[in-house]
């Protein structure tokens, strides 16, 4: 267990430093106490922050400074259940405020999620994405960089392997995965979650196989 949530939430945090946040994320949830990165998160799925009137920003006074930071754990919880509709049952602003592991994993999957669908409406030509429009440009990607590799949908076993994942990826961006390390052939389920954690050499697009694995 401890081996898994240790990718995930690398996983979470090369995301969060690949969009840009400030302060650069280096501890998932130490870093995330005041919601200050959680908060610009949400700007970069559309929702709006009222930095001026809601937000208490850096430095934070010696007396009652984790009240302030509080605060924003509050504001963050409250435009989650809110403004994105994220489902939040339980989760208040004390938890992300503790640093707890399990809550703040819950919104912060929430985040990524959203963020990524966002990116894929775009393939829709900003209509609702849904799995159709998914797997057809996951194909069309494929085939125009030469890749053999093909899925039909997102139940599909050829996804289990990671092989047509890691495909699409060098096809965004050619060169980023390490070849050498992917186990193909009859495949254990140990060479399947080898395949599903090879190193790719770039942090953005380890967004898009987070979320297709989740699909498996």
């Amino acid at each position: 267990l401890c081996w898994w949530t240790t990718r995930e939430e690398r996983t979470f945090r090369n995301w969060m430093n690949s969009l840009g946040v400030n302060p650069h994320v280096h501890h998932l949830y130490a870093d995330l106490q005041d919601a200050l990165v959680i908060l610009q998160l949400y700007e970069k799925i559309k929702v709006p922050v009222d930095w001026s009137n809601k937000v208490n920003k850096p430095p934070y006074p010696k007396l009652g400074a984790n009240m302030k930071k509080l605060e924003n754990c509050n504001y963050a919880v409250e435009l989650g259940k809110t403004k994105a509709n994220f489902s939040l049952v339980g989760i208040g602003g004390q938890d992300l405020n503790d640093g707890n592991p399990t809550l703040t994993l819950a919104l912060v999957w929430q985040l990524m999620r959203r963020y990524t669908l966002n990116v894929l409406e775009g393939l829709g030509d900003g209509q609702k994405v849904n799995d159709d429009i998914i797997v057809s440009w996951v194909n069309k990607t494929l085939s125009q960089a030469g890749k053999s590799t093909k899925i039909s949908s997102f139940k599909d076993k050829e996804i289990s392997s990671s092989l047509a994942v890691l495909d699409l990826i060098d096809a965004i961006q050619p060169g980023c995965v390490n070849y050498d390390l992917v186990k193909r052939g009859s495949l254990s389920d140990e060479d399947k979650l080898d395949n599903m954690f090879c190193p790719v050499l770039t942090t953005k697009l380890t967004v898009f196989t987070a979320i297709l694995h989740h699909n498996i």
